[in-house]
């Protein structure tokens, strides 16, 4: 392994201000294992590499030390996050590429302008903004803008050129590296909904 991989390594933990023993933590090795690695003492198989990779997002070319800049990967890739919060990430990657397949700004436009809505309010409560009378436009803003968006889904789902890009068989195949995502995906939200149904026994 090129002396450059064990620098780029070094170099992206220091970056992060995190110590060697909490990456070897999280990328599931020892930390004198992560050391021999840094130090170049000892190569790195595959499987680590590409987790080094998602762990820092950063592309495999640049930890090799075949680009000279951290270069964006085509997936989201978010370092230091849960597994929830990182599927959520990539099942926001899906969707976007689903909307650019799909090509219908009107499904686009709309879909962008819900997801705003919520950003809003969740920023806006995390920065405690004050409650006011517009937030009752808020609410009916974001009601109006959820049923334009199911609008504009059931309008493309009725159309015969995009149907075939929208069954989830057809999905899963096209975007293999999302299957996992949703399945987190499906199983966080059919658990919520059958919690929503049974009655609680407190």
């Amino acid at each position: 392994m090129k002396p450059d991989f064990a620098k780029a390594l070094t170099n992206l933990r220091r970056g992060k201000n995190f110590s060697q023993k909490k990456v070897a933590d999280d990328l599931g090795i020892s930390q004198a294992l992560l050391s021999h690695y840094e130090n170049g003492v000892r190569e790195p198989k595959m499987e680590f590499i590409i987790k080094a990779c998602d762990y820092y997002g950063v592309s495999a070319d640049y930890i090799l030390g075949r680009a000279r800049q951290e270069a964006c990967s085509d997936n989201i890739a978010m370092p230091c996050f849960t597994d929830g919060i990182r599927s959520s990430l990539d099942n926001a990657a899906l969707l976007l590429s689903l909307l650019k397949d799909i090509g219908d700004d009107t499904l686009t436009a709309s879909v962008r302008d819900y997801f705003e809505f919520w950003m809003y309010r969740i920023l806006a409560a995390l920065s405690r903004r004050p409650a006011d009378e517009s937030s009752m436009l808020l609410d009916a803003a974001i009601k109006i803008s959820e049923d334009f968006c199911v609008a504009q889904i059931n309008r493309v789902r009725r159309d015969q050129q995009y149907r075939r890009l929208l069954i989830l068989e057809e999905i899963r195949a096209k975007y293999p590296e999302s299957q996992d995502a949703l399945d987190k995906l499906f199983a966080a939200v059919e658990e919520s909904v059958r919690k929503l149904k049974t009655p609680s026994m407190g």
